[in-house]
């Protein structure tokens, strides 16, 4: 298990959870997220990550989404 941050900047294309994409707002992110990686005899079996993406879509300014 790691925790991590993560930095960047949204240069493309970003698929909602709506299913809807969002072009690229050019805005900078930072965002905290935990990865859980699994290992059964010395290979890699399973991993996920979590973070929060109403955090993230909030400091793209997509969230709240716009009314209309």
């Amino acid at each position: 298990m790691d925790e991590v941050t993560l930095t960047g900047t949204h240069k493309g294309p970003l698929l909602l959870p709506d299913g809807e994409e969002a072009q690229a707002t050019g805005r900078r992110v930072f965002l905290r997220s935990c990865e859980i990686i699994t290992v059964q005899d010395g290979l890699v079996v399973g991993y996920q990550v979590y973070f929060d993406q109403l955090e993230l879509l909030a400091q793209l300014g997509l969230y709240p989404p716009r009314a209309g």
